[in-house]
């Protein structure tokens, strides 16, 4: 125990080795470890909590890393199996058809970088220009490079986000470069803030945490409707917004950060939700098709907690909160309510 009491010291203060780090991070794998860990060195945080008024304990930060490290061990194994099933292919059509085949790639545009992550997978990324981003699994965000030429910042999403956005100042103008995130339905303007966006199944939600943000909603086109240009949706902290493009339907409440973005904390939070809805997002985030055997069980309204973590533990507290045993059949997993 003493051996892995030092890795997570060497660990927090940036000292770990990357062979340190990997040994550390495969040993908390097993959440037995973990908890074990915890109670080994639960009256040392607590001294240095009450000296430092905030936490030494980078769980959350640690447990992302696992994630992520599970995730790319996920793709890497998926990468290999079908680059056995393409060389194949290509081997056989080379020997049937007897010409020389010229493979090519297909480049990302070069005005973009590109971040992706896979299904239960989070990545914590820097900008270039300071602002850092949280994404969150099965998602991508596309950045402007050489933004700095043009003025503006520009972030293209698809997928789940928490943004905390740097403010920075344009000597030119005397004013603030601006920051833009671009989604289906609408264009986010940032001047310096923090908030999550979520844009999947044809709608985009925005949660703002700090600071004011204003929002251009985008229309579907309709030739047979003039254009008509909209108002800007102004947001204040703690507000949230749902806009879908495609029909033009706005709502804004009054929420706050545990509601809209709770993944961040390592949680799903779910106020008042349906069961249809619950079994939505968990598909959104690890890829999980779900099928139930009894429907009825679909339209059950629930205000419930799940913890964010590998899909094996996640099923476990869906089978204790639905009632129901959940069994994998190929690419399914089917839900059957208990006798």
């Amino acid at each position: 125990m003493q051996h892995i009491v030092e890795l997570y010291r060497k660990y927090r203060t940036s000292l770990a080795s990357e062979a340190e780090i990997d040994a550390f991070l495969d040993y908390l794998k097993n959440p037995e470890n973990l908890e074990i860990l915890k109670g080994e060195m639960k009256e040392g945080w607590d001294a240095e909590l009450a000296k430092q008024g905030h936490s030494p304990l980078t769980w959350e930060s640690i447990e992302i890393e696992i994630r992520r490290r599970k995730a790319k061990e996920r793709q890497l194994d998926l990468q290999r199996k079908t680059n056995r099933y393409w060389w194949a292919t290509a081997a056989s059509l080379l020997v049937i058809i007897g010409l020389s085949i010229g493979i090519y790639t297909m480049n990302v545009p070069g005005d973009f970088m590109v971040y992706t992550t896979g299904f239960g997978e989070v990545e914590k990324i820097e900008l270039d220009d300071g602002s850092q981003v949280t994404l969150n699994a099965n998602s991508e965000l596309r950045w402007k490079r050489n933004w700095e030429k043009d003025g503006d910042r520009l972030a293209i999403l698809q997928g789940e986000a928490f943004f905390d956005v740097t403010t920075i100042q344009d000597e030119k103008s005397m004013g603030k470069t601006g920051f833009d995130v671009q989604t289906d339905d609408l264009t986010i303007q940032v001047v310096g803030t923090a908030f999550n966006v979520k844009s999947r199944t044809e709608k985009t939600d925005i949660f703002l945490k700090e600071g004011k943000i204003l929002l251009d909603l985008k229309e579907a086109i309709n030739e047979d409707k003039p254009e008509k240009k909209q108002e800007l949706v102004a947001m204040e902290p703690g507000q949230s917004v749902s806009y879908s493009a495609s029909t033009q339907k706005l709502e804004k409440s009054e929420s706050d950060q545990y509601g809209n973005a709770s993944w961040m904390v390592g949680t799903f939070m779910y106020s008042n939700k349906s069961v249809r809805e619950i079994l939505q997002s968990l598909q959104e985030i690890y890829g999980v098709e779900f099928e139930v055997e009894d429907s009825s069980i679909l339209d059950r309204q629930l205000t419930t907690n799940l913890p964010y973590s590998d899909w094996s533990i996640v099923e476990s507290g869906l089978e204790l909160i639905l009632q129901t045993q959940l069994e994998s059949k190929g690419d399914q997993t089917i839900i059957i309510r208990k006798e």
